[in-house]
């Protein structure tokens, strides 16, 4: 009796472990679990637009400085062993894959499923053409791999052609399936009119098409009839483009609309915008912002070149190579914009008139900062803090030049 007591209390308790093991923890994230509802796919998606690139490259070229040297500018810089430039994009373009095969068996109505795989597809063509423009030809993943010893993680190249190829078929089932412009007209989640739309593949279709007909024709790095087919790609998607609603915004004047193109809330209300990084007051993990205050941590790491300033046109839409409306001899960087040293007084004959968004995006010297009788020392951009100066960056009340 006793024997088969003893038994019976080691069956219980062998029978009670197995039940603890089987048990997925409720909090516990994993592909057994998610990829079934709307809110799964979505969620999955929102990671894809929070790592999208924010700033720092145009540091390497001649139209920005930062406040440290690179090696780039520098014309020192040697071929590291790894570099962000190349496994950052990777790590999206992985993010992507992963969104793409396992969101595809997710249990919800087709076009639902289709839209966040459109993102996902945009987002991987987004990455592959940036990898082509700094590198040629790209190793084309397009699957998770599961395990490091994988061979395939040791593909060579894949030929620039064939990765460039696989962007215009994600951006085509892109924009199929990505709601358009006018769709998200009266939506009240404010994120979700943020989100990548069908506007978004046409307009990387353009640009890529574009990109890669010149790049291709002028560098002979294709026979005559594969260039035209890239230029051909880009006439066709903007043709596509056009029918979308898209225009300049001009809403309030000049001033107030390109205000507008920074701070409105909306890329569904705003006609001018394509596609832009979303930030808000809530960024952070899940939420598909960037939090705003990463535009403030930049305050001083960036400052523009007299390279940038001078691929402003003039008031008669003539770049600085042919514009009559050049000053002959200036003396002050107030001459840049169509002003005396003192920064008020136009200069006679409107030479150096300027496209107005020069003087909203750069200070001038002598601009009040902090007060009316306060003056910058010098030329500064923009992103100076905010609540300092009289004048705001972008600021509708600001004296155009």
């Amino acid at each position: 009796m006793k024997n088969l007591l003893y038994i019976s209390m080691v069956c219980i308790a062998v029978v009670f472990a197995g039940c603890d093991l089987d048990v997925t923890p409720k909090t516990d994230l994993n592909d057994g679990t998610f990829w079934k509802s709307e809110s799964d796919l979505k969620g999955a998606c929102n990671r894809l637009y929070q790592q999208l690139a924010f700033a720092g490259h145009d540091v390497r070229a001649d139209d920005q400085f930062g406040k440290s040297a690179n090696s780039i500018s520098a014309g020192s810089r040697s071929v590291p062993g790894e570099s962000g430039d190349w496994s950052d994009p990777y790590a999206r373009i992985r993010t992507a894959n992963n969104i793409i095969e396992k969101g595809a068996n997710a249990p919800i109505d087709e076009a639902t499923r289709n839209k966040y795989l459109g993102e996902a597809h945009f987002f991987r063509a987004y990455y592959y053409f940036d990898l082509v423009c700094k590198y040629g030809d790209v190793p084309l993943v397009l699957k998770v791999y599961t395990s490091t010893a994988d061979p395939e993680l040791k593909m060579g190249r894949t030929p620039r052609e064939e990765v460039i190829q696989k962007c215009y078929e994600d951006l085509e089932f892109a924009a199929a399936h990505l709601p358009t412009r006018a769709s998200l007209q009266g939506v009240t989640d404010e994120f979700a009119r943020r989100r990548v739309t069908r506007s978004s593949a046409l307009g990387l279709m353009v640009r890529i098409g574009l990109h890669e007909g010149t790049m291709q024709k002028y560098h002979n790095l294709s026979s005559d009839g594969q260039w035209r087919a890239h230029l051909q790609k880009s006439i066709d998607a903007y043709n596509l483009l056009k029918a979308e609603g898209h225009s300049l915004y001009t809403a309030g004047g000049t001033s107030v609309a390109y205000q507008a193109l920074f701070f409105d809330e909306s890329n569904s209300t705003n006609k001018e915008i394509i596609f832009a990084k979303a930030y808000g007051p809530n960024g952070g993990s899940g939420s598909g912002y960037t939090n705003h205050s990463y535009s403030g941590d930049c305050e001083g790491s960036y400052a523009i070149t007299r390279s940038m300033v001078d691929m402003y046109l003039y008031a008669d839409g003539l770049p600085r190579e042919k514009s009559p409306l050049v000053v002959p001899e200036e003396t002050s960087f107030n001459h840049v914009f169509g002003y005396e040293a003192d920064g008020v007084t136009p200069l006679a004959g409107g030479l150096g008139a300027r496209d107005p968004r020069l003087t909203m995006s750069i200070w001038r010297i002598n601009d009040p900062q902090d007060n009316a009788t306060t003056e910058v020392g010098g030329a500064k951009i923009g992103w100076i803090n905010t609540g300092k100066g009289a004048y705001k960056p972008f600021d509708p009340q600001r004296p155009l030049g």
